[in-house]
């Protein structure tokens, strides 16, 4: 009878357990989604950069990729010179292609080969292939390789939980095409950044890469497509990103101009003569003519015209001794801005040596036009036009 009593109050005690409430527990939720986001940000770190120099250094002699760890130290370490002062594995033709080959033998397994892609990628945004001194095999293997990554994509991914830059280049393929900033460009236009920041902080897309600088262009070649009034709403934000984009400028700039030219009506554009001005000197110098030489003849008439409409209006407002007193005389040359050809100034020490921002931006675009007034008055200034 102990033993059916003592079973009687386990049975008991259970079906007084069962009524109960259970406690809310979500830690199991929170592991779950911390194994999830690690899992998604799996292979999206660089690699040391002394174990990179270490195996390109050993991929530099064997051209063989013996293990995985090798073959993604040295996608990672592949623009790395070889030694000091010497090529990068990008830009020696046969070490490249070994390289290639040596990582198509884990094509067929995902998780394996995109850690390894992850380091083509990194090198793809980060090699420099429009600076000046890159070397033609640089340019060329550089082609190769973004065909590669292209060609390779549909391999990266797989059935369970991808790794979010996985995702991210699957879904914006179009970096790895002919035209990689084009899709973005008009978006961006808009001020619509969110896309292009996502893509740049999962692909590790920093400021010094081409693709940052040819986003820029894009936006340009979009803008110049637009009406004439929309265009010219964009402008003033395409210049100010021009300045400070020393690659893509000359060539953004003539599309810039090139476009204004077409415009209807056609206004004077003080920030798009400004910039022009500034960027390639005075349009009518002949000493300037090889800067202005990307644009069409009516282009750098136009530009002609407005900076001599400029100084016909500084001279007669803040170099000449009546001001802005008297404007009969502006208003009657500026009827003759078509017939000028030369203009010339000479200016004397007061005009010379004023430090306000006025004086000193005109002394800029005066600079070839000006001599020197040796004049006992040193207020007196001169215009002389052909």
């Amino acid at each position: 009878m102990e033993s059916l009593s003592f079973l009687r109050s386990i049975v008991s005690e259970h079906g007084a357990l069962g009524t109960r409430a259970l406690t809310p527990c979500d830690e199991i939720d929170r592991l779950l989604d911390t194994l999830e986001a690690r899992a998604k940000s799996a292979g999206n770190q660089q690699e040391p950069l002394d174990l990179q120099r270490g195996a390109v250094q050993r991929f530099w002699q064997s051209m063989r990729l013996d293990t995985l760890r090798e073959g993604r130290l040295v996608s990672f370490g592949m623009c790395l010179a070889s030694e000091p002062d010497g090529p990068c594995i990008l830009e020696d033709s046969l070490r490249f292609s070994k390289l290639l080959d040596g990582l198509d033998q884990w094509v067929k397994e995902p998780r394996r080969y995109r850690r390894c892609y992850r380091g083509l990628v990194a090198n793809y945004f980060g090699y420099d292939v429009q600076h000046p001194r890159t070397p033609a095999s640089g340019r060329q293997n550089w082609t190769t390789l973004r065909q590669y990554l292209g060609d390779r994509l549909k391999h990266i991914t797989d059935s369970g939980i991808n790794p979010d830059w996985v995702t991210c280049a699957v879904e914006h393929h179009e970096v790895f095409e002919d035209a990689p900033c084009n899709h973005y460009a008009p978006s961006m236009l808009r001020g619509e950044t969110d896309v292009v920041d996502r893509l740049r902080v999962n692909l590790g897309i920093d400021d010094s890469s081409w693709f940052v600088r040819e986003l820029v262009l894009a936006q340009v070649m979009a803008a110049v497509e637009e009406a004439d009034d929309r265009f010219k709403e964009h402008l003033p934000r395409l210049l100010a990103m021009l300045d400070s984009n020393l690659v893509l400028r000359d060539r953004g700039l003539v599309l810039l101009l090139d476009r204004y030219t077409r415009t209807t009506p056609r206004p004077i554009h003080q920030n798009l003569r400004d910039c022009a001005v500034a960027w390639w000197g005075n349009p009518w110098l002949t000493s300037n003519l090889m800067r202005w030489g990307g644009v069409q003849p009516s282009t750098r008439a136009m530009v002609t015209e407005w900076l001599k409409l400029e100084f016909i209006e500084a001279f007669f407002t803040l170099l000449a001794e009546e001001g802005v007193g008297d404007r009969r005389r502006l208003e009657f040359w500026k009827r003759y801005v078509h017939a000028i050809t030369e203009i010339h100034f000479a200016l004397g020490a007061d005009a010379r040596s004023f430090r306000s921002r006025d004086f000193v931006e005109l002394r800029k675009k005066m600079l070839g036009l000006t001599v020197e007034l040796q004049d006992t008055v040193s207020s007196n200034n001169a215009f002389v036009m052909t």
